[in-house]
């Protein structure tokens, strides 16, 4: 069979497949390819992300089929406060959806903190709240990221690049 891995730069590669063959596999020939590592791949076949165990017999997979090949990213985030993280999106993951993102993960981290807190204030309660998507501002180094409903890749967001994470300012 021969499969079209269609890349977002508009780039066709064609790999000779079998049904038997998993995702993973072929993450594999894509990376014998074109270099680009397994665990930043994210394939797409009719509009789903599917699992690296599954084959393309359990996909219905068609021969002369495509797939859609799109580059997952390593960012470091800096936040106001100082704090950086790595974070882990795609290329066609919107502005909204990486707020989003760090908004979740910096509940997780103020929620380890909090029980830490009420281990020691017996009686007194402490809480805080992320910083509401509608309220970040997202920016990179040359440019702000202000339409939440484009893609990564629209603002050509690299691999390894370091967002910087900060909050409107309100006048008065």
């Amino acid at each position: 069979m021969i499969l079209f891995i269609v890349l977002l730069s508009g780039k066709k590669i064609t790999l000779k497949v079998f049904g038997n063959d998993t995702v993973l596999s072929i993450k594999q020939k894509i990376q014998d390819s074109e270099g680009m590592l397994l665990n930043l791949q994210k394939l797409i076949y009719l509009t789903k992300e599917p699992k690296n165990e599954d084959t393309l017999d359990t996909l219905s997979f068609q021969s002369e089929g495509t797939m859609f090949l799109f580059s997952r990213l390593i960012l470091s985030v800096d936040l106001v406060k100082g704090k950086k993280f790595p974070l882990i999106v795609s290329e066609d993951d919107t502005v909204e959806g990486v707020k989003q993102k760090i908004l979740e993960l910096e509940g997780i981290i103020w929620l380890q903190k909090a029980k830490i807190v009420f281990l020691l204030i017996a009686h007194s309660v402490t809480y805080s709240i992320g910083i509401p998507v509608e309220e970040q501002i997202l920016k990179s180094k040359t440019k702000e990221l202000n339409d939440g409903q484009k893609k990564l890749h629209e603002y050509n967001v690299q691999n390894n690049e370091t967002m910087y994470l900060a909050l409107k300012a309100y006048g008065g």
